[in-house]
């Protein structure tokens, strides 16, 4: 299975976080990276400079293309959707992550699984929506397994600003 992760806190050309991610569904499966399970939108505070909350989501896409024709492709939709690339961990119209990719481990110029995920409650909630079984390709810890090692402080952000709000019907 593949997952991805999407996340964003600012409007964009395609007008709210939340309709941005829709767009980004749909050029991903234009591109060939067809989204099968979308998770809920979960909302949390944001890493690094003072900006706004953050929307965070996962899907589950199929795909034929490799690992990094993968990463090529949802870099051309974050650049379609408006995001630009000016400062590390500031605020952004989308930014998709490779979580997984069928359980692969790569050290090269693309990291899977990404090298963050086991300390984001914002990705790992979703991630628990879209495929509550999955484990961690390198520690086999289940999903519930990496929350429950959370900061209590990590997850309570989210549990406490969250509405789930389905992204896809």
């Amino acid at each position: 299975m593949i997952f991805i992760a999407l996340g964003g806190n600012l409007d964009g050309v395609h007008g709210s976080v939340i309709a941005g991610f829709r767009q980004a569904l749909s050029s991903l499966a234009d591109k060939g990276i067809v989204p099968v399970r979308s998770s809920h939108i979960y909302k949390s505070a944001p890493v690094g400079p003072p900006q706004p909350d953050y929307h965070n989501a996962v899907i589950r896409v199929r795909t034929c293309l490799a690992p990094e024709a993968v990463l090529q492709k949802m870099h051309d939709v974050e650049h379609e959707l408006g995001r630009y690339r000016r400062e590390k961990w500031g605020p952004r119209t989308l930014d998709l992550d490779l979580i997984d990719y069928h359980g692969r481990s790569l050290e090269q110029k693309l990291i899977i699984p990404h090298p963050r995920l086991a300390d984001r409650a914002f990705v790992l909630f979703p991630l628990r929506d879209v495929c509550p079984g999955w484990r961690h390709p390198l520690t086999g810890q289940t999903v519930d397994q990496l929350l429950q090692r959370l900061p209590a402080s990590a997850k309570m952000s989210i549990l406490q600003q969250n509405q789930r709000i389905p992204l896809a019907k």
